[in-house]
């Protein structure tokens, strides 16, 4: 049964009037996206779906496809019981980025900046590329920090790199 709180939400989304081609599930499915990610922090909520904007923009994609990309974003944290903890602000965050609209920090606002990160997250080992981390991963392919929030997500811009994973760690000592 779905709860007062998000039925009240959808009641008030469906009041809006929504960018063309988006539907109500869209503008949740982002709401929710920003509720995971950024959980009460308006400002890192800006950040996380400007992100999801840019890599839109640069890949010619809606954010929608972004959004639900795999291994991209996880926005199952605010579904179910956890949806109560969704606000009106990240509605209101999720229709700019429907819109077009979203801003952040200048230097988030430059189309280059597509990946963000957790301190301990980017430690952890990654899937594809065996020895290294996920930092480690991101610096050969050409991803350079350019933003640490108070919230300890770390944003990150394309420059030069190259694709695939880092040459083979030297074993000799």
């Amino acid at each position: 049964m779905i709860n007062l709180a998000i039925f009240t939400l959808l009641n008030l989304v469906s009041l809006l009037k929504l960018p063309p081609d988006t539907t109500i599930q869209d503008a949740m499915l982002l709401a929710r996206l920003v509720c995971s990610e950024a959980g009460y922090d308006k400002a890192e909520g800006r950040r996380v779906l400007r992100v999801v904007y840019n890599r839109s923009i640069l890949r010619g994609t809606t954010v929608i496809e972004e959004a639900t990309r795999p291994y991209q974003f996880y926005y199952k944290n605010c579904t179910g019981n956890r949806e109560s903890w969704l606000k009106w602000y990240h509605l209101e965050l999720a229709l700019e980025t429907l819109r077009g609209t979203i801003k952040a920090e200048p230097v988030l606002n430059d189309h280059t900046v597509t990946h963000f990160g957790t301190k301990k997250r980017l430690s952890k080992p990654h899937s594809r590329c065996k020895g290294y981390t996920i930092r480690e991963v991101w610096h050969w392919y050409g991803l350079r920090k350019v933003l640490t929030t108070e919230v300890g997500h770390e944003f990150y811009r394309k420059s030069k790199g190259k694709p695939g994973c880092p040459n083979s760690k030297s074993t000799s000592g």
